[in-house]
């Protein structure tokens, strides 16, 4: 008896205890998230600048893009999906706040091209409208992980100087994804490692400070 009251008291057994306990609740937490079903409209955003401030050293020179005379060029290729498991149709689009590209301080947009479309049965489509103009995202469905990408032709000079607006009814704002998807996961996963590791450490420590105090009282 006495044997199985000390095994049972074993920092190391009661360690690994605390361990399975929190993992269990962490695959729970993940278990739910993973089967709530939500629009999850997002975004990402990669420029290259081809031309800034040119006529401050070359005054004589003029460049022209469309007719438009540029003091800056650059080209954005802005991807757009769904990355929920919620199914985004075209009557989920707010008509006061279509899903649009736009500038944030003034650049103006010179040229738009629909580069791919990972499932044509979406009918996915840009169309440009306005004096400045917006490039308007149009498409009948998008389940998760369908989307497009587009390519802007604009006078800004970074990834700043553009994004994407828009409300779609049911879900949250649209979420601009500054990093991979897969680099999140592996951090997040590797941070959950270290941070079980150190309870697992501060839990063996604590028992077995418990025991050796219960130990010399005895």
């Amino acid at each position: 008896m006495e044997r199985a009251i000390e095994f049972l008291q074993n920092p190391i057994l009661n360690g690994i205890g605390l361990l399975l306990g929190l993992l269990s609740i962490i695959l729970a937490v993940i278990l739910y998230r993973k089967s709530q079903r939500l629009r999850e409209p997002c975004w990402a955003i990669q420029t290259v600048n081809l031309i800034k401030d040119y006529s401050s050293n070359l005054s004589d020179l003029k460049i022209l893009f469309k007719d438009n005379k540029l003091e800056n060029l650059s080209v954005s290729k802005i991807m757009f999906w769904n990355h929920g498991a919620e199914t985004i149709n075209r009557q989920d689009i707010v008509d006061a706040d279509r899903i649009r590209i736009t500038d944030r301080r003034g650049t103006k947009i010179l040229d738009a091209k629909l580069l791919a479309v990972n499932n044509k049965p979406s009918d996915f489509a840009i169309s440009l409208q306005g004096v400045t103009p917006d490039v308007n995202l149009e498409f009948d469905y998008l389940d998760k992980g369908q989307g497009a990408i587009i390519q802007i032709v604009h006078g800004g000079t970074s990834s700043k100087d553009i994004y994407l607006a828009g409300s779609i009814k049911g879900s949250p704002a649209l979420r601009l994804v500054k990093a991979q998807p897969h680099k999140d996961q592996i951090s997040q996963t590797i941070n959950a490692i270290v941070t079980l590791g150190f309870m697992l450490a501060m839990a063996v420590y604590v028992f077995s400070s418990m025991k050796t105090d219960t130990l010399g009282g005895l």
